[in-house]
């Protein structure tokens, strides 16, 4: 997280790289984590956020990224 005086609201970006898979993968990722990060985006404070996915995301079902999402925002709110 990049704490940005600035910021009136996360702004959050994913890195999906190719390693992950074709196009249609990565977009379903991406598009995956935005509705559950959107679902949780009450969590964040201003700032900007940016989502690393590993080559394993794809693999994953929609709850388990939903907990994975959980696990992630949990551990940003304590570092802050």
């Amino acid at each position: 997280m990049l704490d940005e005086p600035s910021a009136d609201r996360p702004y959050v970006a994913y890195a999906i790289g190719r390693v992950v898979g074709p196009a249609v993968i990565r977009n379903r990722v991406r598009r995956r984590l935005r509705v559950l990060v959107g679902r949780h985006a009450a969590q964040l404070r201003p700032g900007y956020y940016l989502i690393g996915v590993r080559p394993g995301g794809a693999a994953r079902s929609f709850e388990e990224l939903n907990d994975m999402v959980v696990r992630l925002l949990n551990r940003i709110a304590q570092d802050s």
